[in-house]
């Protein structure tokens, strides 16, 4: 791995560690019990993440070679390596958002190992849709 991929990973964990415990205080399901707590992530989570897959289908969609793209100079094959490149992000995203997830739960000892898995996954995959709606 070439040192501004390791640089760029390690600004990423950071950024995205400081938005996970701003956001974490916003969540109504921290203010539960643990059982509770899991119940509420779980449901937030299905919820975000078939708003995850919208945004994504939608992002892909917008990606199509059209008059648009035609017009601002871009090439069919430009617009095909973008819409690849975008597909290639959004399935490296996922797995970032799977293990740092994974390490959140394991980093702590306890009842609120889940409950933190959980909640890393909503404000992560909340932080992914508004990116790609950008």
């Amino acid at each position: 791995m070439t040192s501004h991929r390791f640089v760029l990973l390690i600004a990423l964990a950071l950024s995205s560690a400081t938005a996970l415990a701003d956001a974490k205080s916003e969540s109504g399901c921290d203010n539960q019990a643990t059982a509770d707590a899991r119940d509420c992530y779980v449901a937030q989570n299905e919820r975000t993440e078939k708003q995850l897959k919208l945004v994504v289908a939608k992002k892909i969609r917008a990606l199509k070679y059209n008059a648009s793209f035609k017009e601002e100079g871009w090439s069919m094959a430009e617009v095909i390596a973008l819409n690849q490149a975008f597909s290639r992000s959004q399935n490296q995203w996922e797995k970032y958002r799977d293990y740092w997830c994974e390490y959140q739960a394991r980093s702590i000892k306890g009842s609120g190992a889940d409950s933190s898995a959980l909640s890393c996954f909503s404000q992560l995959t909340n932080q992914r849709i508004a990116e790609i709606g950008e």
